[in-house]
């Protein structure tokens, strides 16, 4: 006996993606005003106001990767968690008790940077220690309290989650689940232990590195170059490509990752993937020389 539960998304999502939206604006935006900068430290103002809303807009997608992909699966062996890179299964004989938040005369402290709809992260909670979350609608926060652990869940249909806890409780179990706790940490090292998927995401990162060591050099020896549109600008704004082939590369490393962990693409694919910032890095580097040059 086993039901899967899933967590209201609705309010999440939107929130999510107004604001992914609204970062996507800005960096468009800051981006334009770099290209046209006259002056340099209105350039580098740019520059640094698109990296941030670059960061801000990837935590955003992380966020609403964590949010489409939370469920909840329960089962006479126990319960499993999954939400974002986080799985957890938890043995139903580790699991001492189940309750709605709200039964509690105090206050539930919310994770750091939770949104309308979007509550997951850590939180030190006085009289408990570390609890997680994994919920989307605080109406119907449930407190799962196992050993030395809790976590916060939302199912949309709570109560029949608890009465399905109960029954299952009574029940027994007749083998209890295999305890699992995964994240990033140690997702990733099953991508970092594979040599040659580390030498490619280091030596696309090396070809971005000296990327920019080259734009530095050539903004420092020209003070004017030919742009893409045949303007003459100043040279300052060769640092765009830098940042154009980094988020390139951080964009890959991300995606080939996924892709990897969930063998979604045969290993070669995910190794062309992975390449592919380094050979970008070569084609930015030869349109920067052809600029200045």
């Amino acid at each position: 006996m086993e039901k899967e539960f899933f967590p209201s998304k609705r309010t999440g999502f939107w929130v999510l993606l107004v604001l992914l939206l609204g970062a996507i604006g800005g960096i468009l935006y800051v981006l334009s005003a770099a290209s046209q900068a006259a002056q340099q430290t209105v350039f580098i103002a740019n520059l640094l106001a698109a990296v941030v809303l670059i960061a801000v807009g990837i935590w955003l997608l992380l966020r609403m990767h964590t949010l489409l992909t939370t469920r909840y699966m329960l089962s006479r062996g126990g319960l499993e968690l999954r939400w974002g890179l986080r799985h957890e299964v938890i043995p139903m004989p580790e699991i001492v008790w189940i309750r709605p938040v709200s039964e509690f005369k105090s206050k539930l402290p919310l994770p750091a940077l939770s949104l309308p709809g979007v509550y997951f992260g850590k939180k030190q909670v006085r009289g408990l220690g570390t609890v997680e979350f994994a919920a989307t609608d605080r109406r119907k926060f449930l407190l799962v309290a196992c050993r030395e652990r809790y976590f916060v869940i939302s199912p949309q249909e709570e109560h029949v989650f608890l009465d399905l806890f109960e029954r299952l409780t009574e029940l027994g179990s007749l083998e209890s689940a295999v305890s699992i706790s995964e994240g990033f940490g140690t997702l990733w090292h099953r991508v970092w232990s594979d040599s040659a998927a580390r030498r490619l995401i280091l030596g696309g990162l090396a070809a971005n590195v000296v990327l920019l060591v080259l734009a530095l050099a050539l903004a420092s020896l020209q003070p004017s170059v030919t742009w893409a549109t045949l303007e003459i600008v100043p040279s300052q704004r060769l640092l765009l490509l830098p940042l154009l082939g980094l988020l390139a590369w951080l964009v890959d490393v991300c995606a080939g990752a996924v892709f990897y962990l969930q063998e979604a693409l045969e290993k070669p694919m995910v190794y062309l993937l992975w390449g592919m910032p380094a050979i970008l890095a070569l084609l930015l580097a030869a349109a920067m020389l052809i600029m200045a040059f």
